[in-house]
């Protein structure tokens, strides 16, 4: 076993980079989606403190997967038409400064906002190095709120579609690569 993405697929730091942070923002993006039309009121702000308290935990392992992925690269890829290969290529990495935009718009609304701290479950709280500004907070609310809807979910449609469309037509060893780490 390999730490080094290869010909082989995915390596285990990759495939567990993968699926634990994909896990955190499909409950990250649920929680917001939920939350986000609600009415302002002690529900609302519950939903909010479960997404801030998640992603302030998800941060740190958010940024280790973009770090990874552009040190790290992808393992070549399985054939295909030219053009699957190249939209492949640019959904993957649009998915990870999407991710990467959204770990960062997150924290610096929060820390300019009024409350000034990411609070994790009555655990601790992350003091913000910014302090408040309306001008930064509006910005990075309209960011992070357009990162997520539309971008986050055009591009988690795209992505799960391809998974799908390579398991049920192409059946090929694409999502194996993920599970396993198999070549295919």
């Amino acid at each position: 076993m390999t730490d080094r993405n290869g010909p082989q697929g995915y390596a285990l730091v990759s495939r567990l980079n993968h699926w634990i942070v994909g896990g955190a923002v499909l409950a990250l993006f649920g929680i917001g989606l939920i939350f986000h039309d609600m009415p302002r009121g002690p529900d609302r702000a519950a939903l909010q403190a479960l997404h801030v308290s998640i992603g302030t935990l998800a941060a740190l392992p958010i940024l280790f997967r973009v770090f990874w992925r552009v040190r790290e690269g992808f393992p070549p890829p399985l054939p295909g038409p030219r053009w699957q290969l190249i939209a492949a290529k640019v959904v993957h990495w649009a998915l990870l400064l999407a991710i990467f935009g959204l770990a960062v718009t997150g924290p610096v609304g929060e820390w300019t906002g009024r409350e000034g701290a990411l609070h994790v479950f009555g655990w601790f709280s992350v003091p913000s190095p910014i302090g408040a500004s309306r001008d930064l907070h509006n910005a990075a609310e309209a960011i992070h709120a357009t990162l997520a809807r539309p971008v986050l979910l055009i591009l988690l449609v795209v992505h799960v579609g391809a998974v799908a469309k390579h398991l049920v037509i192409n059946r090929d060893r694409t999502l194996m690569r993920m599970i396993r780490g198999d070549r295919g």
